[in-house]
C-alpha cells in the first residue's frame, strides 16, 4: 500500500499487517485451504459415483464440502481483517492527528481536543507486550489505540510529548493563577491535594510514585492512598507536575 504523503513535521504509524511478498504468500494461503478442500469433495464425489453410485457419491463428500465452506467464510473473514489493519494508521502533525481504524472512517482532532491519555500495559508469560491506549476527549468520548499498532509504549510516549506540550501553557496559566489541576479524582494546587473531597496538605505527604499500576500516596500518619491510574487523567504528567514544574 502506498503510503500518504507526509510534510517534514508529520509521522506516520502503520498498523501491524502482512505487506508486499507476504501479504501475497498470506492471501494466496488464505484462499488456497478452501479451494484444496473443495477439490477434495469434488474428486470424491466423482470417485464415489463411478465405485458406489450416486447415493455414495452424495452422502461421503458432504463433511468436505461442508469443511471448504467453513475455510472460506474463516479466509473471508481474516482477509477482511488484513486489509482492514493494512488501511488502519495514525497520522500525527504538529496541531493535531488523524486516526483511521478500518472499516471505520478516520477521525481528525486537534491536541487541544485531547484531555487525558491513559496506558494499560501487560507482558504475558511469553514475554509479549499487550496493551491498549485510550484517549480522552473533551466531548467526553474515548479513542482506543490497541494491539493493531506496534511497540504500544513506544506510541504512547510519542503521543504523551505531543499532549503535554500542547497542555503545559494552559496548566501553568491555572498553577499561576492560584487555580487546581485536575486529573480526574485526584486535584492539586499549591496547598495540597484533594482525592475524592478529602484534602491532603503537602506537609502531610510523604512520597507519591506509581507502583503496580497504581498510584500510591505515602502519608506521614495512617495507611497509604493508593488509587488506579485507570481512575486518573494523565497520571505521568501529574508525576512529572509534582517532581520537576511545581518546584518553579
Amino acid at each position: 500500500m502506498t503510503s500518504p504523503p507526509t510534510s517534514p513535521t508529520e509521522t506516520i504509524v502503520f498498523a501491524t499487517a502482512p505487506r508486499g511478498p507476504r501479504a501475497w504468500g498470506y492471501f494466496a494461503l488464505l484462499a488456497a485451504a478452501p479451494v484444496a478442500a473443495a477439490a477434495y469433495a469434488a474428486w470424491l464425489s466423482i470417485y464415489a459415483y463411478t465405485h458406489y453410485g450416486p447415493v455414495a457419491a452424495w452422502y461421503r463428500p458432504r463433511p468436505y464440502w461442508l469443511l471448504a465452506i467453513v475455510l472460506a467464510a474463516v479466509s473471508l473473514l481474516l482477509a477482511l481483517q488484513a486489509r482492514w489493519r493494512r488501511q488502519t494508521h495514525l497520522r500525527m502533525g504538529p496541531t493535531g492527528f488523524t486516526l483511521r481504524l478500518a472499516p471505520r472512517p478516520p477521525v481528525s482532532l486537534l491536541w487541544r481536543d485531547v484531555v487525558g491519555i491513559e496506558t494499560r500495559f501487560s507482558r504475558s508469560i511469553f514475554g509479549h507486550m499487550h496493551g491498549v491506549i485510550v484517549l480522552h476527549l473533551r466531548d467526553g468520548s474515548r479513542l482506543r489505540l490497541d494491539g493493531r499498532f506496534p511497540n504500544l509504549p513506544g506510541l504512547a510516549r510519542r503521543l504523551q510529548r505531543h499532549l503535554y506540550a500542547d497542555q503545559l501553557p494552559a496548566l501553568r496559566r491555572r498553577w499561576a493563577a492560584g487555580q487546581p489541576l485536575d486529573f480526574g479524582i485526584l486535584q492539586i494546587d499549591r496547598h495540597g491535594l484533594t482525592v475524592r473531597q478529602r484534602a491532603f496538605p503537602w506537609h502531610s505527604i510523604a512520597r507519591i510514585e506509581m507502583r503496580g499500576g497504581r498510584l500510591v500516596i505515602e502519608l506521614n500518619s495512617g495507611k497509604p492512598l493508593i488509587l488506579s491510574l485507570r481512575r486518573l487523567r494523565n497520571p505521568d504528567i501529574l508525576l512529572w507536575w509534582l517532581h520537576d514544574e511545581a518546584k518553579r
